[in-house]
């Protein structure tokens, strides 16, 4: 049975909830959650364009990779039923997710073929592979204005969706359930603490632009510096006391009490294999040229992406002297990154 749209958080919903829908807020998520105020879009163009275009494009994805799709299939978690939403198509290969846009829009899509859908739309289709477990969800867009057609491949990124599951339960029962509106200028920004996965997985990859500094930002970067000092005599106690712990194990490889253990033992090394005894044995054992060899394995490496690193820098303001000079060189401490994540 499908439930009403003010009864589950939905694919849509829940990239608000995070504060990352380029055209709904929590709030809106709220007032159609907790008050019942859904508002009724039907008559839009943007939404019959949609209902016109969505279609076709559905029977262009199965033509295309020669797939039957389930259409317009309403999902409910079955552990958390207030967490649905209704997938645009689906069959055993995956997901698929279709939408329209127009040329206004087209800086929040990213590099045709590459997993860089539209954030919210990229939220949407992991949101709906939490739910039905599938692996892979393609996004498939059309600019209706310039006709470009873009597909996005979107493989399930598991610590990303725990992480939307966990802040979408938590707007449930704080504020759906609590009936308390959230805070506009805080909801969303609030949960970032425990979004690390989702966002290294959505801004995977820099523009070579660089952006104004925000309050936010400025202070952000004093907290992370202030805990980074922190971390650094916490991790110099712990380095002490794991020394100690060592030396009094010696040779030994664990102790146990009542009340805990510690353990200083061996593991086992990955595997290590030698590509090139591999490659000179196939050509003697199986008659395979380096030339084919290395074709095979070019074809088969995947490529992949270096993580991106956050430095921050920080320098000490210029503090006056005794005798009124003023001290305009940078600390050499400060010109060091305060710490990476």
């Amino acid at each position: 049975m499908r439930l009403e749209r003010d009864r589950y958080i939905g694919g849509h919903a829940v990239a608000a909830i995070l504060g990352l829908h380029p055209h709904t807020t929590a709030g809106d998520v709220y007032a159609a959650l907790a008050l019942g105020s859904n508002e009724d879009i039907s008559d839009k163009p943007a939404v019959k364009r949609g209902r016109i275009i969505e279609p076709a494009l559905l029977t262009y994805v199965e033509d295309e990779q020669g797939r039957e799709l389930k259409r317009d299939w309403f999902v409910l978690d079955d552990g958390i039923p207030f967490f649905g939403g209704t997938v645009d198509g689906a069959d055993d290969t995956g997901l698929v997710e279709v939408t329209t846009f127009n040329s206004n829009s087209r800086h929040l899509w990213g590099a045709n073929g590459t997993a860089d859908a539209a954030t919210h739309k990229w939220i949407q289709s992991q949101w709906y592979m939490g739910i039905t477990g599938k692996q892979r969800a393609d996004v498939v867009a059309l600019c209706v204005d310039t006709d470009e057609l873009l597909h996005y491949p979107c493989p399930a990124i598991e610590d990303a969706i725990v992480e939307m599951r966990e802040a979408a339960e938590m707007f449930w029962w704080d504020h759906i359930i609590a009936k308390k509106p959230p805070d506009p200028t805080q909801w969303g920004k609030a949960h970032l603490d425990g979004m690390t996965h989702m966002l290294d997985a959505i801004y995977s990859k820099e523009e070579a632009d660089k952006v104004d500094p925000t309050p936010e930002l400025i202070e952000a970067a004093r907290q992370y510096k202030a805990a980074h000092e922190a971390l650094k005599v916490w991790e110099s106690e712990k380095k002490s006391a794991a020394n100690r712990i060592k030396a009094n194990l010696a040779d030994a490889g664990r102790s146990q009490w009542d009340g805990g253990r510690v353990q200083w033992t061996s593991h086992k090394l990955k595997a290590a294999t030698d590509w090139q005894a591999v490659a000179e044995t196939m050509q003697d054992e199986l008659g395979i040229d380096l030339g084919t060899y290395q074709e095979i394995v070019q074809r088969r490496t995947k490529e992949r992406f270096a993580k991106r690193t956050l430095r921050v820098y920080l320098t000490k303001k210029k503090e006056s002297d005794d005798d009124g000079t003023t001290d305009s060189g940078r600390d050499d401490e400060a010109q060091r990154p305060e710490g990476s994540l």
